[in-house]
C-alpha cells in the first residue's frame, strides 16, 4: 500500500472522529437516573450560555451534560422539568442557624431550599444544636437539607450577655490549644473570629488553623484589623459596616463607640449622620494598603449589605411573611426608625458603602454573598435574593453578584472540583428558573424547581413547603 493511500485512509478516519461527536448515540442510563431536558445552562465561569442542553443525573451528580439532538433516552426515562435556565445551587455564606435543631429543620432549611439555596455557611451556632441537626439529617434521609459548612462558637475574649451561649471565651494561646481540639473533635468546619479576641489568641487560632488545614474565618479583631487579617491569611472578613473598619481611622475606638451608640441607642438618623462623617472622614490610602493586604492573602470579604441598605422600599412586604414572630415585631419597629430618617440621607449613605464596597474590590479581593439571616429583618433563604440584588443596585454585573453565590463560596471552602458550577462531575445542586439572570437578577426569584445534593423539588413541592412554614408560623 502506497504511503500517499495510507495517508489518504487517515484523513478518512479522523474526520469520522471529529463528526462522531454530533451524532445521536447510545447511553448507558439506569432506570433510577434523572434528566432535565431543553434547558439552557448558564456557565458562572465566563456567563456563557448553552442551549438545548440535557442533564443526567445519577447518585446526586451530573454524570453528563448532552445536547438534546445528540442524546436518545429510554422512553421509561424520569425526566423531571424540560426548558428554562440552569444555574448551579446558590449559597448563602453568612448564617446563624442550627442552635436550635427544630426550627433548623422546619423553619430556616425549608425555606432555603424552596429559595434555591442549596448550601449555607453557618457563621456562630451552639455545637450541641449543630451536632444534633447534622446527626437527624444523616439518620433520616427523606430530610431535604441544605449542604452544612459550620464554624461553631464565636471564639471571643468576652462573653456579652446579648450573646447567649454563643462565644467561647479565649485570652490566651494555651486557652486556644486547650478547646479548638474539642470543636474539631466535633466536627467544625472552621473557625469564627470575633472582635474582642487578644493577639494572643488570635495568632494561636490562626496557627492550630494551619496546623490543622481548618480555615479561619470572621471579624477582624481590635489590633488585628483588616491588614493583619490578610497578613494572617484569614479565609474571609464579614460585613460591610462601620464597626469594621478601624483600619481607616486615626482614632478608630472613638469612631467605634459614636456607631455603637447611634445604631443602638440613638436610632436611625443618628446612626446615619455618624456614618456619613466616618465616610468623609476616611483616610483612602490606609483603607487602600488593608485592602491590598487582603487581596494578597487571599482574604475574601462578605459584606452583607442587606444588613445597611436595609429599608421598607428594599424589603419585599411578601417576604417578611416568613419572619418568625418576634422577628416581625422587632422588623416592623426597626423600618419605623429607618422612616423616620432623612431619605436623601440615607441614600448618600448608602451610595457611600457601594463606593467603599467597590474599592475593596479595585484592590482584587473577591466578594463572596452572606445575608447574616435571621437578624435585622432578614428571612432565610429570600434574604439571600435581597443581598444578591444589592450587589447589583452598587455596581456589580448580574453575573458577578452570582458567581459570589456559587463559583466564590466554592472557592471559599475549596470545593471547587465538586460545587459551584453545573458540570460533569459535579455535585447535583441545580436551580431551574425561568427567565435568564444574566438579563436581571431578580430572575433568580423565577424558579421552577430545585435539586438539593441529587433530591428534585418542584414547583408544588416548594409550594408546599412554604405553607407549611406559614401554618407552623401562624401556630406559634
Amino acid at each position: 500500500m502506497s504511503i500517499r493511500l495510507i495517508s489518504d485512509l487517515l484523513k478518512v478516519v479522523f474526520v469520522g472522529l471529529l463528526f462522531s461527536g454530533c451524532t445521536s448515540k447510545e447511553h448507558n442510563f439506569l432506570e433510577d437516573d434523572l434528566f432535565l431536558t431543553g434547558v439552557t445552562i448558564i456557565d458562572v465561569v465566563d456567563g456563557s450560555e448553552v442551549a438545548k442542553q440535557t442533564i443526567a443525573i445519577r447518585g446526586g451528580r451530573i454524570i453528563e451534560i448532552v445536547p438534546d439532538t445528540q442524546i436518545n433516552l429510554p422512553s421509561s426515562a424520569q425526566i423531571l422539568a424540560t426548558g428554562g435556565y440552569v444555574v448551579p445551587g446558590l449559597w448563602d455564606m453568612h448564617v446563624h442557624t442550627m442552635t436550635d435543631p427544630d426550627v433548623a429543620l422546619d423553619y430556616f432549611f425549608p425555606l432555603f431550599i424552596a429559595n434555591g439555596v442549596t448550601g449555607v455557611r453557618d457563621m456562630g451556632s451552639v455545637v450541641d444544636g449543630i451536632v444534633e441537626t447534622r446527626s437527624r439529617i444523616e439518620s433520616d434521609a427523606s430530610i431535604v437539607a441544605p449542604h452544612l459548612y459550620v464554624s461553631g462558637p464565636l471564639l471571643d475574649g468576652q462573653a456579652l450577655p446579648w450573646y447567649g451561649d454563643l462565644p467561647l471565651v479565649l485570652k490566651t494561646a494555651e486557652d486556644v490549644n486547650r478547646e479548638l481540639p474539642k470543636l474539631k473533635a466535633a466536627g467544625m468546619d472552621f473557625f469564627k473570629v470575633y472582635d474582642a479576641l487578644p493577639a494572643e489568641a488570635y495568632d494561636a487560632v490562626i496557627a492550630y488553623g494551619e496546623a490543622h488545614n481548618i480555615p479561619v474565618a470572621g471579624h477582624s479583631p481590635k489590633g488585628i484589623n483588616l491588614a493583619g487579617a490578610g497578613k494572617a491569611g484569614q479565609r474571609t472578613v464579614e460585613h460591610l459596616s462601620p464597626f469594621g473598619f478601624r483600619d481607616c481611622f486615626a482614632d478608630a475606638d472613638e469612631w467605634f463607640k459614636r456607631s455603637i451608640d447611634a445604631k443602638f441607642r440613638q436610632g436611625a438618623q443618628a446612626y446615619y449622620e455618624v456614618t456619613q462623617e466616618l465616610f468623609d472622614e476616611l483616610d483612602r490610602d490606609s483603607c487602600w494598603a488593608a485592602f491590598k493586604s487582603m487581596a494578597e492573602g487571599g482574604t475574601r470579604f462578605s459584606p452583607t449589605l442587606v444588613m445597611e441598605l436595609n429599608d421598607r422600599s428594599r424589603v419585599p412586604e411578601a417576604d417578611l411573611a416568613y419572619l418568625q414572630p418576634s422577628a416581625r415585631e422587632w422588623c416592623q419597629a426597626g423600618l419605623t426608625g429607618i422612616d423616620k430618617a432623612n431619605p436623601e440621607l440615607r441614600e448618600k449613605v448608602y451610595s457611600g458603602y457601594g463606593e467603599l464596597l467597590n474599592e475593596i474590590r479595585e484592590t482584587g479581593v473577591t466578594v463572596i454573598a452572606g445575608s447574616d439571616v435571621p437578624n435585622n429583618c432578614l428571612v432565610p433563604g429570600f434574604s439571600l435574593h435581597w443581598e444578591l440584588e444589592r450587589l447589583v443596585e452598587v455596581g456589580f454585573t448580574p453575573l458577578e453578584a452570582l458567581q459570589s453565590a456559587t463559583l466564590h463560596a466554592a472557592d471559599v471552602m475549596g470545593r471547587v472540583e465538586e460545587l459551584g458550577q453545573v458540570a460533569p462531575g459535579y455535585i447535583a445542586d441545580l436551580v431551574l428558573l425561568e427567565e435568564n439572570p444574566l438579563n436581571d437578577i431578580d430572575h433568580l426569584r423565577s424558579l421552577q424547581g430545585v435539586m438539593s445534593k441529587g433530591k428534585w423539588v418542584n414547583g408544588d413541592d416548594r409550594a408546599v413547603m412554604m405553607r407549611s412554614v406559614l401554618e407552623k408560623l401562624a401556630s406559634e
